[in-house]
C-alpha cells in the first residue's frame, strides 16, 4: 500500500467514525466504502479497522470477496452451469483462493470482475455477478442493513439462491420493482426525523409485494388471467394456489403465473426481502409429523435484533402477515404438530456448504444438496406450547 493510499485509506476512517457517531453507533456504508458490523471477518480482503465495532472495505474489495463467497459456497447442482452463473473457468476468472489472493496485487486479485466485465455481448454477466453490485448496493441506501454483520449479509442477503429452485435473475426485477415503496418509506421517515426499524420494512414489503409484483388482467379465470389489460387499475396480486410445487415455484415463475402454493410464495418474499437488505431464508417441513401422506409446509424466516423470526407470505397466510403477529396464531404452529410426542421436523435453508445437515424438499426427497439448519428444538420450544 502505497503512502498516498495509506494517508486517503485514514481520512475516509476518520470521516467514516465520525458519521458512525453522529447516526448512533451505526456502521454506514457510501458508494466507495462498505461498512460492517462485529469482528473483522478472517478470509477478508483488505479489512480496514473503525470504531464503534464497525471495520471497512473498498467497494471493489467487498464485491471480490462477495463472488468468492459465491463461488466457495455454490450447490453442487448448480457446478455444471458455472460459467451461466457467472464464474468463467475458460478466462481464468474463477476466485483464486483467499490465502493466495492476500498475496496478489489489487490489479490480480480484481482481475475477476475486471474480465467478465469485458467479455462481449453479455456473456461475463450470469446470476450471481448480476446479485452482487446490487446487493452491495442496499449497503449504501437503506440504514436498516447498517448493522449487519458481513457473514450474515453474504449467507442472507447476497444469496441468489433457496433451494434447487430455476436461477433466474429475479433481483434486478425486484429491486426496480420495490424501489419507489423503499424510497416514500424513507423519505417520510426522514421528514418524522425517525429511523426506519426493519421491522416496519418487513411489514411494508408483505403487504405491498403481491400487487407490485401482479399483472395487469382485465378478466380473471380460475387459472389466472384470461385476458390482459395494460392498465394499473386492473392489476391482480399474486395469489395462493395450492399444489404448485415443483411446477412453479422458482421467482420469476411466480411472477409470469400470478400464482404459488407456499414454496413460491416463501421464496418470492425471502429474495424480496433480500433485494432490499433483509437478511431473510426459506424454512419449512418435508412431512408433517414425519409422515408424507400428511403434507408439507415452508414459510419463511427474517433475522431481527440477533435472533430468526417466522412469518408467511400474506397470499399464503390469508391475511396482512407482519412479525407482530403472535406465535401461536399461524396456523401450523400448534401442539399437534410440535408438541411432546410430535416428529415433525423443521429445516432452514442455507448457502454456507460448511453445515452438516441438508434442506430435505417434499418434491425431490432424494436430493441432498442444498445446505440446511435444524430448526425443530426452535419450533418444538415455541408452537409445543400453544
Amino acid at each position: 500500500m502505497t503512502r498516498g493510499v495509506w494517508l486517503a485509506s485514514i481520512a475516509f476512517l476518520w470521516l467514516f467514525a465520525a458519521a458512525d457517531t453522529a447516526q448512533g453507533g451505526g456502521c454506514q456504508s457510501n458508494q466507495t466504502y462498505v461498512a460492517w458490523r462485529g469482528p473483522v471477518s478472517a478470509d477478508a480482503s483488505n479489512p480496514m479497522v473503525g470504531r464503534n465495532d464497525c471495520w471497512y472495505q473498498t467497494m471493489d474489495d467487498a464485491a471480490n470477496d462477495a463472488l468468492y463467497y459465491l463461488r466457495t459456497n455454490i450447490m453442487s447442482f448448480d457446478i455444471p452451469n458455472l460459467e451461466t452463473l457467472g464464474f468463467h473457468n475458460r478466462t481464468g476468472t474463477i476466485p483464486v483462493p483467499q490465502w493466495e489472493a492476500n498475496h496478489m496485487e489489487r490489479d490480480q486479485r480484481h482481475r475477476m470482475l475486471s474480465s467478465l466485465a469485458a467479455l462481449p455481448d453479455g456473456l461475463g454477466d450470469g446470476v450471481a455477478t448480476m446479485s452482487v453490485p446490487l446487493a452491495l448496493q442496499t449497503k449504501t441506501n437503506y440504514p436498516w442493513t447498517d448493522d449487519l454483520t458481513r457473514d450474515m449479509f453474504f449467507e442472507y442477503v447476497l444469496n441468489y439462491a433457496n433451494a434447487n429452485e430455476a436461477r433466474t435473475n429475479w433481483r434486478p426485477f425486484f429491486t426496480h420493482a420495490l424501489n419507489q415503496t423503499m424510497s416514500l418509506l424513507l423519505q417520510q421517515r426522514q421528514q418524522q426525523n425517525r429511523t426506519v426499524e426493519m421491522k416496519k420494512v418487513v411489514k411494508l414489503v408483505n403487504l405491498k409485494l403481491w400487487t407490485l409484483l401482479g399483472k395487469s388482467c382485465s378478466k380473471v379465470g380460475v387459472n389466472g388471467c384470461v385476458e390482459v389489460e395494460y392498465d394499473e387499475s386492473f392489476k391482480i396480486p399474486i395469489w395462493f394456489k395450492s399444489g404448485q410445487t415443483p411446477l412453479v415455484y422458482d421467482p420469476m415463475s411466480v411472477v409470469a403465473f400470478g400464482y404459488a402454493s407456499c414454496t413460491g410464495i416463501s421464496i418470492v418474499l425471502v429474495n424480496a426481502l433480500r433485494a432490499v437488505g433483509v437478511p431473510a431464508r426459506l424454512v419449512g417441513t418435508p412431512a408433517w409429523n414425519g409422515i408424507p401422506e400428511n403434507g408439507n409446509h415452508n414459510w419463511i424466516e427474517v433475522y431481527l435484533k440477533n435472533q430468526w423470526h417466522f412469518m408467511e407470505g400474506s397470499p399464503a397466510a390469508g391475511d396482512s402477515e407482519n412479525l407482530d403477529k403472535n406465535p401461536c396464531d399461524h396456523w401450523f404452529c400448534n401442539r399437534k404438530s410440535f408438541g411432546p410426542g410430535t416428529h415433525t421436523r423443521v429445516y432452514a435453508s442455507r448457502l454456507d456448504q460448511s453445515v452438516s445437515d441438508f434442506y430435505p424438499m417434499a418434491w425431490d426427497p432424494d436430493n441432498h444438496d442444498v445446505p440446511g439448519e435444524d430448526r425443530t428444538d426452535d419450533y418444538r420450544s415455541v408452537c409445543g406450547q400453544c
